[in-house]
Formats: C-alpha cells, structure tokens, sequence
C-alpha cells in the first residue's frame, strides 16, 4: 500500500516533484490538441509505451473526451543504458529509498498507479512490463493511439513497431516521441523560455503551434519522411535534432510499409496514420 512513511509513498512525493518540472515547456499538450483533433471527438483508446513520470498520460486524460483510457506500459527498470538519464534516475532513487532494483519496479509502478487512479478512476491502467512482452496483453486491432516513447535506440523502437502495429485499428495512429523537431526556426521549449525565443512575439509562437495542430502542418524544417533534421540552435549552430535511432527505425518501418511519417504531431512528435500504410498488405 502507499501509505504515508511508506518507500512508496516517498517515492511518489519524488515522482511528482518531477512531473510538475516535466510540465513546463513539454510538447505533451500539443500531442494531447493533436489527438483529440485526429480522433473527431470520440473517446480513444490509447498505450503510452514509456511513462516515467506520468506527465504525458496525465494530460492525455485531462484532453482527451470522455470515454477515453489511456494504458501505461513501463517496467521502471534501472541500468538498462548507462547514457539514458532516466536509467541512472531510477538506480538513484532507489538508492535513496533503500530499495533493491527488482522492489523498486514494483515501488515505483504502485506509487504512480495509486495517484493516477485517484485523479482518473478506471480510465488509467498500468501495465508494469516492457514493452515487447507488454503487447502480448492487447488484441490485434484493438487500440486507437501508440505513443511509443520507451527505448530510444534503433534496435528498441524497431521492437516496439514490431510488437505493436498489428494493436493498432485500421485508422488508427502510431506517435513516436524525439522523431524530430517541428517547432518553427529558432523556436526552443517553451514559448518564453530560451534566448532566441524571446527574440519573437508570442503571439507568432501560438500562430505557429496553431498551424501544426488545426493544420497538421509540418514547420520549420521538418517534412515527411525526412531523414535527418537540422535546425539552428539558440546559439546560431546547426545541430541534428531527434534521436538518431527513433529516425532510422520509423523511416526503416515506414520504407517496408509504403507509409508516410508525418512530423506535426507535437513539436517532437512523429506520426504515422494506419490508413495511409501498405502495413494490411505486407503484415
């Protein structure tokens, strides 16, 4: 139980500390415009793959209409890449609480499962698993939305495309997380929080926004299916924007299905409509 004194308890204090820092100047909010726009009003069924800290899937269910649940698939583990801040967070933590790493898992998916049901009853589940195995809880077809958003690596979003395209219905959408940027020339986080921000109206920043999620089109220098993405930092650089092994996996997937990858959904966010695939043709 996460009751208070309990590891639990701390640990969801720590959880959510977070997730109010994760809340300013994420793309979450354009993702959660851009799905209740794409699904015409009606409730959705939708699988984060990679939660954390919850913050996507809290604003999901405060967005998306009535009728909708949302399903969080993470299994919480520390250590599984020595680069990944998010590994070494968990590995922190559970030093701190004086928790093994299997118990810390568990921990951890108790604590966000107990808040999350609190704010948003039966709408919220949590599935504390990885991803591939995770999918073998869902029905072919069954799922409106996949956020995948766990590995970043080529090998990882290769499995998890792999796992769960086939959950996806007919029209429904696959968003992938760190694609690429879609935010206009020398738009960074937020819409006040950088140096060259600051340099633009905000009025043009929520033009911009507007644009990619009325519109749903691509800005700055973002297209469809495009390999690798430069934008010019806040320091007058170019840099590659997006993970490099999220780009090569979706557009390696993309390629095999004859799909289009689209890059509005959120500033960081990808996308790939079922309908708009040969994925029926050569699954």
């Amino acid at each position: 139980m996460c009751t208070e004194g309990t590891p639990c308890k701390k640990l969801q204090g720590m959880i959510l500390r977070n997730r109010e820092k994760d809340r300013v100047g994420s793309a979450y909010e354009h993702a959660a415009q851009f799905l209740v726009w794409n699904g015409g009003g009606r409730g959705l069924t939708v699988v984060e793959i990679g939660t954390l800290y919850g913050t996507l899937a809290e604003r999901l269910l405060q967005r998306l209409p009535p009728g909708s649940t949302l399903t969080a698939i993470d299994p919480f583990e520390a250590g599984y890449d020595e680069r990944d801040s998010h590994s070494k967070l968990i590995a922190t933590w559970a030093v701190e609480l004086g928790l093994p790493i299997d118990k810390m898992r568990s921990t951890w998916a108790d604590a966000m499962l107990n808040n999350m049901r609190r704010e948003f009853g039966c709408a919220y589940a949590l599935v504390n698993d990885f991803s591939v195995t995770g999918a073998d809880s869902f029905k072919p077809k069954s799922l409106d939305v996949v956020f995948i958003d766990g590995l970043h690596s080529l090998a990882g979003v290769v499995a998890d495309l792999q796992a769960w395209a086939p959950k996806a219905k007919a029209d429904g959408v696959i968003v992938f997380n760190d694609y690429c940027s879609c935010r206009p020339m020398g738009y960074q986080k937020s819409g006040h929080g950088s140096p060259m921000a600051a340099m633009l109206p905000r009025a043009e920043h929520a033009t911009a926004f507007e644009a990619i999620v009325a519109d749903c089109r691509p800005t700055g220098t973002c297209k469809d299916n495009q390999k690798i993405v430069r934008v010019v930092s806040a320091r007058g650089k170019l840099r590659t924007n997006g993970f490099p092994g999220v780009n090569k996996a979706v557009l390696r997937w993309a390629k095999q299905h004859q799909a289009v990858v689209r890059c509005c959904a959120g500033y960081t966010n990808a996308y790939i409509r079922m309908n708009e695939t040969e994925y029926e043709m050569l699954a």
